[in-house]
């Protein structure tokens, strides 16, 4: 990872680009996914799951810590949700970063870093089990969704990376699907869930019958009574949201009585057209 000194920033939200001014309105890395996890994985190869100062992560990946591009592949990193403030200091990483890095868990855990991006989760929404446009359709859809002009190209760029990464190409590269989760087996050791009495559902479920994209939601929460700003909230809930529609269907009932595509489009992408 030497000698990648980027000039450019993470774009989340608040990015402006030097040269035009432009800024991004959703949240997208300047760094794939599997760029983020090298970083990952030299965390947790010479820090484990401990705090890590900045000094630190940047000598483990060969970067200088104040350089830009250690920065934005910090802040993208952040952005899959891989890596977390630190209970101390600095950062450690996430309960999502390290079921990345095991194999039983990896393959699952891939999809919901993918998902936690806004940008990937908009276009994977807005073209959920169709195809997606050729390149430059599909960096104009970008922009509609609220990407700097000046960012499409890297924008598209990381995306189809991440994708790649995530497995959500394993059909073609025409269309993104979620990849299947195979169900691990339970561990032996572990102990049987008592069941729960009353209810409609009748009880929780259990912890193994939590589909992994929630639970690593779940998981994210910060502690009773640490801080969490007002802007983290939101879009933690907007990622819960995005993720019910992954994992759950919609009742018969519901889609018969569903509005037109047209008017769904209007009321979910703010009337944002759709690229063909």
């Amino acid at each position: 990872m030497n000698g990648d000194e980027e000039t450019t920033e993470m774009a989340q939200g608040n990015h402006t680009d030097s040269s035009s001014y432009e800024r991004s309105s959703i949240a997208f890395p300047y760094f794939d996914l599997s760029e983020c996890l090298k970083i990952a994985r030299a965390i947790s190869h010479f820090g484990g799951a401990n705090d890590c100062s900045d000094d630190q992560v940047a000598a483990w990946v060969d970067l200088s810590p104040k350089s830009s591009g250690y920065r934005s592949r910090m802040s993208a990193a952040r952005l899959f949700g891989l890596i977390e403030q630190g209970k101390e200091s600095g950062v450690r990483l996430s309960d999502l970063a390290l079921r990345t890095l095991d194999e039983h868990h990896a393959r699952a855990a891939k999809v919901q870093a993918f998902l936690n991006v806004p940008l990937f989760v908009r276009v994977y929404e807005n073209w959920r089990g169709q195809q997606i446009p050729p390149a430059a359709a599909l960096e104009r859809a970008l922009v509609d969704f609220g990407v700097a002009e000046k960012q499409k190209a890297r924008a598209r760029q990381t995306l189809e990376r991440s994708a790649t990464e995530a497995n959500f190409f394993e059909n073609g590269r025409d269309r993104l699907i979620q990849p299947g989760i195979k169900s691990q087996p339970q561990d032996d050791t572990t102990p049987p869930v008592p069941q729960g009495g009353g209810g409609a559902g009748g009880g929780e479920p259990s912890s193994a019958e939590i589909d992994p994209i929630i639970k690593g939601l779940i998981d994210r929460l910060p502690g009773p009574g640490n801080e969490w700003p007002a802007s983290e909230r939101k879009l933690w809930l907007e990622i819960l949201e995005n993720s019910f529609k992954l994992v759950y269907k919609e009742p018969k009932a519901q889609i018969a009585h569903r509005p037109s595509n047209t008017q769904e489009g209007e009321g979910q992408n703010g009337g944002l057209p759709t690229a063909s």
